[in-house]
This record gives C-alpha cells, structure tokens and sequence, in this order.
C-alpha cells in the first residue's frame, strides 16, 4: 500500500518549476508546515514565503483493480499576494491535469491525473494570506516490484 499524500509531495517536490517558487520543505501534508509565514521582514517574498498543501480529501475505491487507488484532492497554494499564489497554482496545474504514466520510485506510480475543479482564489479570514485551492483526482498505485 502506497500512501497517496505522500506520492503526490514527492511528485510537486520534484518539479524544478514548482521548487524555483516554492521551497521543497514547505510542500506538505495536510497542513501548512509548523511555523510557516507568507510574510517578510525585509523586502519582496521569497521561496520561504509560498507554501503548496495536499490534503487527501476522499475519492473511491476500485472494486475491480484492488491495487489501484482513485483519490480526490484538494491543493492549496499559499503565498502573501494573490499573484503569487495564481502563480504557484499554474506551475501545479501545469505539472499535474492531464499527466500521466508518472513513475515516483519507491512512492508510487502516477497512472493519471486530472483537475476536477479549477483553482479559485481564497484570502484567509485571519491572517490575509491569499491561496488558491483546486481538486484533482489522481489514479495510482505501488511501483511494480
């Protein structure tokens, strides 16, 4: 058994598009990383200051290929200004609708992947950091041993 948060992380941290604007330790599950802020003490925001999210938010089992997982999840790209979290979403939604055949090693095999829902901007209510949150559903399973 494969677990599906962790084989999506591993595919966005391995983008070199998505970690040129996000660092790779800040692309978590399911919460934004301990101690993580979108704002700066000096000058514009940088890659510590963007965050993805991946939270596993249901999908449905295939009765016929046990094997196979159909997760449904929800991303969210974090950043201070709503540009830069339009911009994080892009490279995400570049990476991830309509892949497939994605061999992640050890993690998983990607067999497809494709947005449900488009990202929609979100301001949070408390902090007034901006993110864009969209679903994907994501058929995977273990790499072939």
């Amino acid at each position: 058994m494969i677990d599906p948060a962790l084989a999506i992380m591993t595919w966005l941290q391995s983008d070199s598009a998505i970690t040129a604007l996000v660092d790779s330790g800040n692309i978590c599950s399911p919460v934004l990383p301990e101690g993580f802020s979108a704002l700066t003490e000096s000058g514009a925001p940088g890659k510590i200051n963007r965050a993805v999210v991946i939270r596993k938010t249901g999908g449905k089992s295939q009765s016929e290929i046990p094997p196979v997982l159909d997760p449904r999840f929800a991303i969210e790209c974090w950043a201070l200004e709503s540009t830069d979290a339009q911009q994080v979403y892009g490279l995400v939604r570049d990476l991830m609708h309509g892949a497939n055949s994605i061999d992640l090693g050890s993690t998983g095999f990607i067999i497809s992947s494709q947005e449900e829902v488009p990202g929609q901007d979100v301001a949070d209510p408390e902090t007034h950091w901006f993110f864009v949150i969209a679903y994907f559903n994501v058929m995977m399973r273990a790499q072939a041993s």
